[in-house]
């Protein structure tokens, strides 16, 4: 009779081990996994994907960039303008808006804002030999008509900084709004008080000022970019010229404007910029950027 007591006891023992070892598997189980996902054994290139990419090949690996990040080289000609509308100066109003400007350029003093002043020669497009967009004037970048190779790394960069500086134009808040405010602002406030006129002009000349630096930077950016990108640049570049152009029109308006002490007797005055600005009844830059805006594809 001891035999079976001890098969008994036996028995018992096993089922604590394995109860036991069960117990302590399953806590250490998640640390185990994280080490295995660290580490770069064949389990942790099934869970990174980079395994599942290889086995797939690079066809399978371009679609799913493309899918997860729309801004592959591959990706051109998804990227279009939204249609935003940008309108010139249709009329004025008397007195003060009811909206006070917004923004730190709206207290800053014109004498502070970098590359901006009210000399015409710093606006973009002035000199009729430099207008990016009207023929193939990027024909300046290294290596003529000889054949580049592809370089996927520059394309993917080239693409990148075009749609920082595209969205800048075309985004929520972006140049079509604040220029839209400038030209609201006009039609408002151009019989308002010295002091809200004065905060209008100093907004104008720092808008001025900014479009006109991104407008050299791009045209910089003209002798890097990539054969793939050159075109959508071309047009980009004159997009802000004609921007600038015009912030600079509002810009001449605001200075003339506030030389009178009472701008209502000398309207047509301090509008005739914007008058002789047009051409067949509307503004010229307006009209240039619509055509490169509408166009625009990357």
């Amino acid at each position: 009779m001891a035999l079976p007591s001890m098969l008994m006891g036996l028995v018992v023992f096993s089922f604590t081990l394995l109860f036991f070892g069960a117990a302590v598997y399953t806590a250490t189980l998640p640390s185990l996994v994280q080490d295995a996902v660290d580490g770069d054994g064949a389990y942790a290139q099934i869970a990174s994907g980079s395994l599942l990419e290889a086995l797939v090949g690079s066809g399978g690996n371009q679609d799913a960039s493309n899918a997860a990040v729309d801004g592959s080289t591959s990706g051109a000609g998804r990227v279009t303008s939204s249609g935003r509308v940008l309108g010139g100066v249709s009329g004025i109003t008397g007195g003060a808006s009811s909206s006070e400007m917004a923004g730190e350029d709206a207290q800053s003093d014109p004498s502070t804002n970098s590359g901006a002043s009210n000399d015409e020669s710093t606006t973009p497009g002035d000199d009729a030999d430099e207008r990016p967009g009207d023929d193939d004037s990027s024909g300046n970048t290294p290596g003529g008509d000889e054949e580049e190779p592809s370089d996927p790394v520059q394309e993917q960069a080239d693409y990148e900084y075009l749609l920082v500086e595209f969205q800048a134009i075309d985004g929520q808040g972006g140049y079509i709004d604040q220029i839209n405010d400038c030209t609201a602002a006009v039609e408002q406030d151009a019989l308002a008080s010295t002091e809200i006129r004065s905060r209008h002009r100093y907004r104008t000349l720092a808008l001025e000022a900014e479009l006109t630096n991104r407008y050299t930077a791009n045209m910089n950016y003209l002798a890097k970019v990539s054969k793939r990108y050159k075109d959508a640049l071309v047009n980009l570049v004159a997009m802000y010229r004609c921007l600038a152009m015009y912030v600079s029109t509002l810009n001449e308006v605001w200075v003339s404007n506030l030389s009178f002490e009472d701008p209502s007797q000398h309207v047509d005055e301090f509008m005739k910029p914007l008058e002789d600005a047009k051409i067949n009844g509307e503004n010229a830059a307006l009209a240039e950027f619509q055509s490169y805006y509408d166009r625009f594809v990357l």
